[in-house]
């Protein structure tokens, strides 16, 4: 319970990803729990209602934060940060995403409301770059800038993969 505690004061901005103990189980728990919601929010969203369509935006994404966040470690010397600062972005993701799941599952996608649906996608997008800016700020021990930096450049590279696997899908 003290790890989901910290997990939701991270997505707070309350706490930091030094706040989370140095456990690879944890790490390997957090990404299964994220990547478990990920497949259901992409089986329910439109365009992957072919289940095998939804493994490869699954897979390239995970792959590519966790290449990135390690990489933007190593390019500061600060490796041994990896396995909090990698928990702490996949289970923030994961709490945001436990957020999402529930207007996704009870949305009608052909219906008005569908507008409202965008909105709240934005805001957890929104939400969601706040976090990983204040998980760098923490983990890089950087100033607020040098994190918008980095958490721009990863969505950024985000959005373009996702416009890459979507037109290999």
């Amino acid at each position: 319970m003290p790890v989901i505690q910290s997990l939701v004061a991270i997505t707070a901005l309350r706490r930091g990803p030094q706040d989370l103990p140095y456990s690879l189980g944890l790490l390997a728990a957090v990404v299964a729990i994220d990547a478990t919601l990920h497949l259901a929010a992409l089986t329910l969203a439109p365009g992957y209602s072919d289940q095998t369509s939804v493994w490869l935006p699954l897979i390239v994404g995970l792959g590519y934060t966790a290449l990135f966040f390690d990489g933007v470690l190593q390019l500061r010397d600060l490796g041994h940060r990896r396995v909090q600062t990698l928990t702490a972005v996949f289970g923030t993701d994961g709490v945001i995403g436990l957020v999402l799941i529930i207007p996704l599952a009870l949305a009608d996608w052909q219906s008005p409301t569908s507008s409202a649906l965008a909105a709240i996608a934005m805001a957890a997008t929104v939400w969601q770059l706040a976090v990983l800016t204040h998980v760098l700020s923490h983990a890089l021990a950087a100033r607020l800038p040098e994190a918008i930096g980095w958490t721009l450049a990863y969505g950024t590279g985000t959005v373009v993969l996702h416009l890459l696997v979507a037109g290999s899908t």
